[in-house]
């Protein structure tokens, strides 16, 4: 399970770098690709789409302090999926997750950091939530924060 996981990491690690090799580096920050593959574990993308029904039941696990549900609802605000669209919802659920202990959360919250580039001090606040990460063995960390 180790070995696929390493596998994985270095899969969207090549992949990613690709994506920023011919892209238009001008337009596209280090971080803004990454932050479209946060949901690809869950099967999710911008064109994705849940039931009203589904919501509710994620909205509720985010009510009880569900750490799962709070993540996949964090990801649902980022990507704009059966709900709006607002990336500082999305900042606040992966914050909330990370510390409810979701250990993708810590690395998803760092990355969305990394890329608003109005906060002077968020590359501090990032590294402390990549290292957290690694300290939970999320294999995506160590070379985020290596960036």
């Amino acid at each position: 399970m180790f070995v696929i996981n390493v596998l994985k990491s270095i899969i969207i690690l090549l992949l990613f770098n690709i994506k920023l090799y011919k892209s238009d580096k001008s337009s596209l920050s280090d971080f803004d690709g990454l932050l479209l593959n946060l949901g690809q574990g869950y099967n999710l993308t911008t064109k994705s789409v849940i039931s009203h029904d589904n919501l509710r039941k994620i909205l509720a696990g985010v009510g009880s302090g569900n750490k799962d549900a709070t993540y996949y609802f964090a990801l649902l605000k980022m990507y704009g999926i059966t709900v709006t669209r607002n990336m500082t919802i999305a900042a606040e659920h992966f914050q909330k997750a990370a510390a409810l202990g979701h250990i993708e959360a810590h690395t998803a919250y760092g990355v969305l950091l990394l890329s608003d580039r109005s906060n002077p001090d968020s590359e501090i606040i990032a590294t402390r939530y990549f290292r957290k990460a690694i300290e939970m063995n999320d294999l995506n960390a160590p070379w985020l924060l290596a960036k």
